[in-house]
């Protein structure tokens, strides 16, 4: 599906634990900037400081269990970028093998896009994918993300499922 390589340009890809999940804070902002930036018509933003904490539990908690992998992109013993990645149980309905692995979140500094760091860090997600059994890698974007769509589709994934959502506090 993807390309070998995990390391792009003096750049290295590394498994990590939930000590380096504060270090994630600035891609998180990257992130978070971005979807403010392209989702206005979305959906209401939680404000940087609670979508931070919240997302560091998501992390630990996921962290502690046995089918997550944080995977960290570095140049100079800097944090560059990164992917939370969660593997779970195939779908019920389709046929896309046992196990799926999810990629929960995926950043990288705006300064290192287009050196492949993304394309590193979803190979080392796919062979994380491979150790794990799963035959399915899985990741959702906003319908907004234009940006996000155009990448994923170069590194092979294809559109499948669309999430509609009804926020039942404006239906009275």
């Amino acid at each position: 599906m993807l390309c070998e390589p995990s390391r792009v340009a003096s750049v290295f890809i590394y498994r990590a634990g939930p000590q380096r999940i504060p270090e994630l804070e600035p891609l998180w902002r990257v992130l978070y900037d971005h979807q403010a930036e392209i989702g206005d018509s979305v959906a209401p933003m939680r404000d940087f400081g609670d979508s931070w904490r919240r997302r560091q539990a998501q992390y630990h908690a996921w962290l502690r269990g046995d089918d997550a992998v944080l995977l960290v992109a570095e140049r100079d013993r800097q944090a560059i970028g990164y992917a939370m990645v969660t593997i779970g149980d195939g779908p019920a309905t389709w046929d896309l093998g046992e196990r799926t692995l999810v990629i929960e979140s995926l950043a990288v500094l705006p300064e290192e896009r287009g050196a492949g760091v993304g394309h590193a860090l979803l190979a080392e997600a796919e062979r994380v994918a491979r150790e794990a059994g799963a035959d399915t890698m899985a990741v959702g974007i906003m319908h907004t993300n234009d940006d996000a769509r155009t990448f994923y589709e170069r590194e092979a994934f294809g559109l499948f499922y669309v999430e509609l959502v009804a926020d039942l506090r404006e239906q009275g």
